[in-house]
């Protein structure tokens, strides 16, 4: 017997500047933690550029990077933060890797940004329509 997800998870036909694709609703908890990893990663790195810039060694960084973990959004902060760049040319890449990826395994972030680019609104419709904020099937064009 098929349950729920399974039937929820199976793939459908799509259309993004004139290619025809499968596509399945995206994995949420997946794209947030790509967002949440990306932003730490990027405030990190930019922590770790500090102390280069300032030429810390020793101790001295060490106390430096101790006290930048304070500026890591952690929580509900970093939750929003996550949110808000699902907008974002990296959060709308990995909404469209998370949808087309199971069923189209060799599609390069590349590809997938060339159809966003060519095709903004059949991408976003479909988008909507896969995360649930949008009622009613997007025409295949």
């Amino acid at each position: 017997m098929t349950d729920f997800n399974e039937i929820a998870n199976t793939p459908i036909d799509i259309e993004i500047a004139g290619i025809k694709l499968k596509a399945r609703r995206p994995d949420m908890s997946s794209v947030f933690g790509e967002m949440e990893s990306k932003i730490v990663s990027k405030v990190m790195e930019t922590v770790r550029q500090g102390a280069e810039l300032y030429g810390l060694v020793g101790a001295d960084r060490l106390q430096f990077l101790s006290n930048s973990q304070a500026t890591i959004p952690q929580g509900l902060e970093l939750q929003i933060q996550a949110q808000n760049s699902l907008g974002s040319v990296d959060g709308v890449k990995a909404l469209v890797k998370s949808v087309l990826k199971k069923d189209q395994p060799d599609i390069t972030d590349e590809q997938i940004m060339n159809l966003v680019m060519k095709d903004p609104e059949g991408a976003g419709d479909w988008i909507a329509f896969l995360t649930g904020d949008k009622k009613g099937k997007p025409k295949v064009r």
